[in-house]
């Protein structure tokens, strides 16, 4: 009687580390992606975040970067990501990103087109990270915050103009 042998793959064992390693780099790499996403929101139409800013009693945080500053990365990371997702600042700010060299479109505060290169150029701001609090229609309402001069302090100073733009667009008081 003849025996029929039935052929088995098997694998040799670096094509099995190979595709451990192929899912792994699949995964891996679906998560950079999610995290290259800006986690601050480019400004794109001001006049729609003033409409908001305005309805909401919220003064407008804006974040002037660069793509490969790391100090803004670290501003962003530390400080701003939290803040959005605390309901405390949720209720003073609303938080958006310009990059100070980008000719990416955006409507500013009256509804005009411009870049945001020449956005930048309207608060002078020449390094990054700086930080502007301004109100509805773009008024500065407390110190801009250029770069990240104290690391130890720059929290409470971030927390101090906020508070303070916060006070005068619920006080209404220049």
């Amino acid at each position: 009687m003849l025996q029929r042998i039935t052929p088995r793959i098997v694998w040799p064992p670096f094509r099995r580390t190979w595709l451990a390693w192929v899912i792994l780099a699949w995964f891996m790499g679906g998560g950079a992606r999610a995290q290259s996403a800006p986690a601050v929101p480019f400004a794109s139409d001001l006049a729609v975040d003033a409409a908001l800013a305005r309805r909401q009693h919220l003064s407008l945080l804006i974040l002037f970067s660069l793509p490969s500053c790391p100090y803004c990365r670290e501003v962003i990371r530390d400080y701003l990501v939290p803040m959005q997702r605390d309901p405390a600042y949720r209720r003073k700010i609303l938080i958006r990103q310009v990059e100070i060299d980008s000719t990416a479109m955006l409507r500013d505060f009256s509804g005009k087109e411009t870049t945001q290169r020449r956005f930048a150029r309207r608060y002078r701001v020449k390094l990054a990270p700086t930080i502007v609090l301004v109100d509805a229609q773009g008024r500065l309402l407390a110190k801009p915050l250029v770069g990240v001069t104290i690391p130890d302090y720059y929290g409470g100073f971030l927390d101090e103009a906020i508070d303070q733009a916060w006070r005068r667009v619920r006080h209404g008081s220049r």
